[in-house]
């Protein structure tokens, strides 16, 4: 569908990426929609294919931006491949970097699907996803959601059912078009082009509602302190929203709307649903279904990727180390340690492991270590800690049972951080040995 598609519209319109895919896209939209009023052919659709799968897939393609390719085979060589049945056998397919023209198709595919069979909602989570695990350069994430707003309309920005990510998602366009403004490319219209091409003039459709990085994030740590303060469901470490990538969320209750409270989920719990209404209406008491913590998290760490670790170091690290300080409970613990020890990861990649912010970070974390242990905390509070200090030293786990790799290579400070983590680990009993070699090892 995406080769043809290219084709069509390149034979069409000409190529996608010099200024054609404005006409391309309301063309196409036009079509899905006449398709699918059809019923014939909307059943023929929807039996033939899984709706979810083929937009799972989609979305996959973006923010992976691969393609399947076949690679060429000689022709001398192509009985061999034909008759060699040997699971040995060399595969002919390969993975290769999608062109912008085919990004451009995928997410035109996308959202005109999306609108036509009002699944909006999804292309509101997939801007959320793609935000935070693609890796394509801004123009291009800033016109695939473009793409997006403008085919999803008035529904893309409904808060009532997006709510604090609507409001994430609108401050990162601003905040990333501002940085985008001298950019220019052959292969993309420029800010100003995506602005006048979907029919904005010169006003951006994120605009509306878009905060200040600044002001983004005193609005998480915000939403953090009101989780904190209205009690949070136990998070078990290993179902983290920051351990291997998953969107499984935990719900927590709360029992009176005092000044605000999330909005019902009528499903399972995601960012996308992460919504504040005004608790001052008549009725909302009670028990009412809190998003869990780890969404916030999660878009706090969305946001940080975007920002440099200068504005990390100052905005967030010390309000978060300010939360563990003051006495929070377990659950809530391991989820601020895990999302510091990956913000602390930003700085390593920035400025090095002895950079300030990344030293200071450490020390606080071992410090907190330290109080843990002699209050016998839990194994996954103090693990979930030695998990982020990890990411913050020049060393593998190996080191704490490997007495003999030299330390003298590092700084004095790394070296006693080193030193100290051995004396940690030699109070573990087998059992707890176990679980943390289990918990540290590569996945």
């Amino acid at each position: 569908m995406l080769f043809n598609f290219v084709m069509a519209s390149t034979r069409t319109f000409g190529n996608l990426c010099d200024g054609n895919i404005f006409r391309c896209l309301n063309s196409y939209a036009e079509h899905i929609r006449t398709a699918m009023l059809d019923a014939e052919t909307r059943i023929l659709f929807l039996e033939n294919c899984s709706l979810l799968e083929l937009l799972g897939l989609i979305e996959d393609f973006l923010i992976e931006g691969k393609v399947i390719v076949e690679n060429t085979v000689p022709a001398e060589a192509s009985a061999d491949y034909a008759s060699n049945d040997s699971p040995d056998c060399i595969s002919n397919f390969s993975s290769d970097v999608a062109s912008s023209e085919q990004l451009l198709a995928g997410s035109i595919i996308l959202s005109c699907v999306c609108a036509a069979t009002d699944h909006v909602g999804f292309i509101c989570e997939a801007s959320y996803k793609i935000l935070r695990f693609c890796k394509l350069e801004s123009l291009m994430l800033l016109t695939i959601l473009h793409v997006f707003a403008y085919m999803g309309g008035e529904k893309f920005f409904d808060v009532d059912n997006f709510g604090l990510m609507v409001t994430v998602l609108k401050s990162l366009v601003i905040f990333l078009e501002g940085e985008s403004k001298t950019v220019s490319t052959c292969c993309l219209p420029s800010i100003d082009q995506l602005h006048t091409g979907f029919g904005t003039t010169i006003k951006c459709p994120f605009l509306e509602g878009g905060e200040s990085m600044d002001s983004v994030a005193c609005l998480l740590l915000e939403e953090i302190k009101y989780c904190r303060l209205h009690g949070i469901e136990q998070v078990a470490l290993s179902d983290s929203r920051f351990m291997p990538e998953n969107f499984n969320v935990r719900q927590c209750s709360n029992p009176e709307a005092v000044q605000k409270a999330y909005k019902s989920c009528d499903g399972p719990c995601s960012v996308k649903r992460c919504t504040v209404t005004s608790a001052a209406q008549s009725g909302v008491v009670g028990n009412v279904d809190l998003c869990c913590l780890v969404d916030v998290l999660s878009l706090m760490e969305l946001v940080s990727k975007k920002m440099d670790w200068h504005w990390i170091d100052i905005k967030l690290v010390p309000r978060l180390l300010d939360m563990l300080d003051s006495g929070v409970e377990d659950s809530f613990a391991i989820a601020i340690i895990i999302l510091l020890g990956q913000l602390g990861r930003i700085g390593v990649d920035a400025g090095g492991y002895e950079d300030r912010g990344v030293e200071n970070l450490r020390s606080k974390l071992f410090a907190f270590l330290d109080r843990t242990s002699s209050t016998k905390a839990r194994n996954s509070l103090q693990i979930s800690v030695v998990t982020s200090l990890f990411a913050l030293l020049p060393l593998d786990p190996e080191v704490l049972v490997c007495a003999d790799i030299n330390l003298s290579a590092y700084s004095k400070s790394i070296s006693d951080h080193v030193n100290t983590l051995r004396k940690w680990s030699s109070g573990l009993d087998k059992d707890e040995e176990e679980f943390l070699s289990t918990f540290l090892r590569p996945r």
